[in-house]
């Protein structure tokens, strides 16, 4: 709350120009997303067995990436 007030304090003594200032943030985690391909699959099938070919698959792994994105107000 400390904050809010020291902004609209600034904001009275400078106005228009003090939002001009301003760059706001967000950060989030994002999960990493591995796609196997149907040639994946396939060279994963034994030499001597048929292979079934199969869509790609989506799956999720345990590492994630942090995105961070600043912008102008």
């Amino acid at each position: 709350m400390g904050v809010a007030l020291e902004f609209l304090s600034q904001y009275h003594t400078d106005g228009e120009e003090f939002l001009n200032r301003i760059v706001t943030g967000v950060e989030t985690w994002v999960p990493h997303v591995n796609a196997e391909t149907k040639q994946q699959s396939k060279a994963r099938g034994h030499t001597g067995s048929p292979v079934r070919l199969r869509k790609a698959r989506q799956t999720l792994s345990e590492k994630k990436l942090m995105f961070t994105i600043f912008w102008d107000a």
